[in-house]
């Protein structure tokens, strides 16, 4: 996969080798894994990082799993040389241009909490200990994702009279949460979406035998 993305890119196969890649994401999460890292690493080129993002819609930024798929003390350097020339007491715009692949790092880092990386790695927490990190964001904000999901929840808890969910059960939900299970969906055909979610939502069939994929 990777030969394919080193190799010259021609505009008649984008649309094939897009419905292909498409499909390799699909498949095989690793491979969108070191993706991710070849990007936080700085490896990947201008042509290719065009490629996957505007011909693909491919997303570099997973804010749930960058923090297991990225290298700690090169993100770790590049954290200290930003707070060294800005010095904002860690506290780096969730879209930092010069290097968002930092950005989502901090905040998959806070989202984690200093419990969960203590427990994981002692060598890590040790390390951004050292360096004071800043482990809440003065910003507040909450997840889209987890406050969507929060509503499906609850939808169908209502919905839920019985052991099986309706079928008419998502022409009954509010056009907002309607839109964003159809946005989740497409974004998991495409491997935007991260196993931790994905995970959130399997959990819908048992806890209410709703299928959230077959709902597109």
């Amino acid at each position: 996969f990777l030969n394919i993305l080193r190799g010259t890119f021609y505009q008649d196969f984008f649309a094939s080798l897009r419905h292909l890649l498409s499909k390799t994401f699909l498949m095989k999460g690793k491979r969108c894994a070191t993706l991710r890292r070849l990007y936080a690493g700085s490896k990947l080129s201008p042509v290719q990082i065009d490629f996957l993002q505007n011909q693909v819609n491919f997303r570099f930024i997973s804010f749930d799993d960058i923090y297991h798929e990225v290298d700690f003390d090169i993100m770790l350097a590049r954290l200290v040389e930003y707070e060294s020339e800005y010095q904002t007491n860690y506290q780096i715009p969730k879209k930092f241009n010069p290097d968002p692949a930092l950005g989502g790092w901090v905040i998959n880092l806070r989202r984690l909490g200093s419990e969960a990386i203590r427990s994981s790695n002692e060598e890590h927490y040790q390390k951004l200990e050292n360096i004071s990190f800043a482990w809440k964001s003065d910003k507040k904000c909450g997840s889209s994702f987890m406050s969507n999901y929060r509503l499906l929840k609850a939808h169908l808890e209502r919905e839920s009279s019985s052991s099986e969910i309706m079928e008419d059960t998502v022409d009954k939900m509010d056009g907002g949460l309607k839109k964003w299970l159809k946005a989740t969906i497409a974004a998991a055909d495409f491997g935007n979406v991260s196993e931790s979610r994905i995970e959130y939502m399997d959990d819908l069939k048992e806890l209410y035998g709703f299928s959230w994929r077959s709902h597109d």
